[in-house]
């Protein structure tokens, strides 16, 4: 029968490559958040466990098992191609009321005959000594091909071809290897008796087995993908090679294990290793940042790679332990492996949902792990009276015993430690200074050469919310004047603690985002405001200022994923130093909060909406989180819920992006916008993108309403509005290049999800060489060209060239001043002189 093991392989592979594509389409369907993840992995085993239940019904009656194994993976295969028709055919249906249970139902239906196949090919082995070992490599061999088709699908074929053109691959693999099977093993007949049954007690004993041992494979799963984001980062690389890990961890463990090894006390041995290890891991778990930065330096690998290779050993560690115990079980009891199948994946089920979306904001990451230790503590208690049960009456060993006193001295430290927490005196010991330093963002010098205990000496943490789907810190950098709100460790927002001194706060981004949304939205003041990301509050509290100032009386929307955020800005001492520039009582009555994925909302919640102005700052496109928020997809769907002369604003950064990747960023902007102004804010490595689908009017911004801390944006008057100005629609056109107008960020590739990252670690230099890229088209760009001639006075124009040269823009100062003879004119174009030897004379020093 070993001519199975190709076709089990390819099998896994298809499978897995299908479920990978489906988990991307649905969470931007569905939302990027816990909840979603949670529905479509449970989902996906849920349906694998009920067809195993149901066909274990019908299995004794199969007379030729190979064969109706064969027409199952064919018509999986058929199912997967129909349900992944729907997904991209009528995405509106799963966006509706609803739409999560529609998901539901058609992953357990399209993913019931592939769990049916098991029970029925197992009855296609020969009844002899050497089946339990043809089950462990048919099963791990399948694992084996789910791994690897998740990695490569997850890492290679999406970002190459693209999701429509995996799922057709991988749908016609898998009815290509049906159809082999067919051809190959029509003849084969079953080998099972009917009448033969394994004894009641043992299958009692092994139910609760196997269930804890699908509870405890994805409990962790989930557990430690949300403590390895905070060390490696929330990037697709992380997630694809985590999920990835599990599963050849458990087709590795499937093959290595076995025979002599899991014999008599495999049941107990195993599940005991991974439970001195876990317990062993919860003390060094807040030294994960340091171990990133050790592997980082001692191994010269890439960061990228090295973070992704540790989360990938992590989580691949437990489960090649783990991983042989079903399969172990069910050798022996083929007659009720579909049963088995199905107690262990609602198991399974059971326990992604618990680490999840049950305990995330609920429970502290520590106290989950706490509770993981004591899931692990009962499967190794399961497995000792499993091993009891098929002993014949033998005497437990002390190392039994041993092994007994411990898991259950676990068990009973987790009682306790609940009973703690009930009273709100629950044990943290975690620091979360090291677990949120955010090393997996540090550039390439810090990396090699910084201190982790020096990134956050002097700095306070004040407040820490475990979000749903982020942990929200506030963080006080006493030196810099400066309070950090960080989800995960990453800055989303700052402001300064003492307005009256120096800060590191990037106040002008923040400001003018809210700001110039507020004004140029004005055209349109009876319709409301969006504002995508919170943040620090700072933008939302400028953009309601203006749009109050203008004399729009309209309400604002604002989405944002993770309510944690919310909550740690009215955190008393957070508050403080937040109030002057985002007041939540003063908005009380103007603003409506949705606390969700931003597609989701807009395309259910808000569908009967129009926007004047929609203001998106969501985190960084690295994110798996916030990729879906970049686009082209996304800017379609937002410029359709724009009210005609309505102005969509993008907040971009210089850093972290190569320039392919900001080339690609701009060029799918202006393929939904074709009016598209860049401006950029003083001081700050950063843009702001303005798309309509009508021509901007910039000469609102030279009468834009001041500000209560005007200052703080950096602008101090309305002529400084017109010196943002980078570049307009004729730039953006020669920045991105010749490229053809279809080579932009999709759903369906993600490039930009896939190029970001790669660009994590170059530091700030990269963000000053886009800046003078930029200003260098901008010379031939200027905002001159955008406005009427009658608009600006002489003076006026002076006034801005003179602010250009101030933020150094020294190409457009100098497009400006061109035709204008006046001796105040000579005197700024000297200043534009001694600049740029200033600039040449800096860079010639650097090299």
């Amino acid at each position: 029968m070993r001519f199975l093991y190709p076709f089990l392989f390819l099998s896994g592979t298809a499978t897995l490559t299908v479920e990978v594509v489906w988990s991307r389409a649905l969470h931007r369907l569905l939302g990027s958040g816990s909840l979603s993840a949670a529905i479509v992995l449970g989902s996906f085993l849920a349906g694998m466990g009920f067809g195993a239940f149901v066909a274990e019904r019908f299995a004794p009656r199969v007379k030729r098992p190979l064969l109706v194994f064969a027409l199952l993976e064919m018509t999986a295969a058929l199912l997967a191609g129909c349900v992944s028709v729907v997904f991209y055919g009528a995405p509106d249906v799963f966006r509706a009321t609803g739409g999560e249970i529609f998901a539901a139902i058609l992953l357990v239906l399209a993913t019931s005959p592939a769990g049916a196949g098991l029970p029925v090919l197992l009855r296609a082995l020969p009844d002899d000594a050497d089946r339990p070992s043809r089950v462990r490599w048919l099963y791990g061999l399948n694992a084996i091909g789910g791994g690897l088709g998740a990695l490569i699908t997850g890492l290679v074929l999406v970002p190459v071809i693209g999701e429509v053109p995996v799922v057709v691959a991988g749908t016609s693999l898998q009815l290509v290897v049906g159809i082999a099977l067919a051809i190959a093993g029509w003849r084969v007949t079953s080998t099972v008796d009917p009448a033969v049954a394994p004894a009641p007690g043992i299958v009692r004993t092994g139910a609760s087995f196997v269930f804890l041992s699908g509870f405890v494979v994805f409990f962790w799963e989930v557990l430690w993908m949300r403590l390895l984001v905070l060390t490696v980062g929330a990037s697709v690389y992380a997630f694809a090679t985590v999920a990835a890990s599990v599963v050849l961890g458990i087709g590795i463990g499937s093959l290595v294990f076995g025979g002599r090894v899991l014999s008599r006390r495999g049941a107990w041995v195993l599940p005991f290793s991974v439970l001195l290890l876990s317990t062993i891991a919860y003390v060094a778990v807040p030294e994960l940042p340091q171990a990133y930065l050790f592997g980082v330096r001692a191994f010269g690998l890439d960061p990228l790679a090295c973070g992704a290779l540790g989360a990938s050993l992590i989580a691949f560690a437990p489960n090649f332990l783990l991983g042989c115990l079903f399969p172990w079980f069910i050798a022996t009891r083929v007659e009720v492996a579909g049963s088995l199948y199905g107690i262990n994946s609602v198991g399974a089920v059971l326990g992604a949902i618990v680490a999840g979306p049950l305990t995330a904001g609920v429970v502290c990451l520590e106290a989950t792990y706490r509770l993981g230790l004591a899931a692990i503590a009962l499967l190794c208690i399961s497995g000792v009276l499993l091993d009891r049960a098929t002993s014949d009456g033998r005497e437990a060993t002390s190392n039994r015993r041993l092994a007994t006193v411990f898991a259950s001295l676990v068990l009973l430290a987790t009682l306790v430690d609940c009973a703690f927490a009930a009273t709100g005196r629950g044990l943290r010991s975690w620091p979360y200074k090291k677990l949120l330093s955010g090393v997996y963002q540090w550039d390439l010098e810090r990396l090699q050469e910084g201190s982790l205990e020096e990134s956050y000496e002097g700095r306070a943490m004040i407040a820490v919310i475990e979000g749903r789907e982020v942990v929200v810190s506030a963080e006080i950098d006493a030196d810099m004047n400066t309070l950090h709100i960080k989800g995960n460790g990453k800055v989303e927002g700052s402001v300064p603690v003492d307005e009256s001194k120096p800060s590191r706060a990037v106040m002008p981004t923040q400001m003018l985002l809210g700001a110039v949304g507020g004004v140029l939205g004005r055209a349109q003041p009876g319709s409301p405001g969006l504002l995508i990301g919170l943040g620090s509050g700072v933008t939302l509290g400028a953009l309601a200022e203006t749009r109050s100032r203008c004399g729009i009386v309209a309400p604002i929307d604002v989405i944002e994923i993770e309510r944690a955020f919310m909550d740690v800005l009215e955190v008393e001492t957070v508050a403080k130093a937040v109030r002057p520039w985002f007041d939540p009582g003063r908005l009380e009555s103007s603003v409506r909060w949705h606390f969700a994925d931003a597609r989701r909302v807009l395309a259910r919640d808000l569908s009967s909406e129009t926007f004047g102005v929609i203001v998106s700052q969501p985190s960084e496109p690295w994110i798996v989180g916030a990729a879906p928020l970049f686009t082209v997809e996304f800017f379609r769907e937002a410029a359709e819920r724009l009210a005609p002369g309505g102005v969509f604003v993008q907040w971009v950064q210089l850093y972290r992006l190569d320039l392919r990747s900001l080339k690609l960023l701009l060029r799918t902007f202006q393929a939904v916008f074709p009016s598209v102004e860049v401006l950029r804010p003083p001081g700050a490595g950063e843009l702001i993108l303005i798309g309509s689908q009508n021509p901007i009017d910039l000469q609102l911004l030279s009468s834009a309403p001041s500000l209560r801390r005007q200052r703080a944006s950096g602008v101090t008057s309305g002529i400084g509005w017109l010196a943002l100005h980078l570049i307009g629609s004729e730039g953006v056109r020669r920045f991105v290049g010749a490229d053809t107008a279809d080579d932009v960020n999709t759903d369906h590739t993600g490039e930009l999800e896939f190029r970001a990252p790669r660009a994590l670690h170059v530091g700030i230099e990269q963000a000053r060489r886009h800046l003078d890229a930029l200003r260098r088209i901008g010379g031939g760009d200027p905002v001159t060209g955008y406005l009427p001639r009658s608009t600006l006075s002489p003076r006026e124009r002076r006034l801005v060239a003179r602010a250009n040269v101030g933020v150094g823009d020294l190409p457009e100062a100098r497009a400006i001043l061109a035709g204008d003879d006046s001796p105040e004119a000579d005197t700024i174009r000297a200043r534009v002189t001694e600049a740029e030897e200033r600039m040449r004379r800096k860079r010639e020093e650097s090299r």
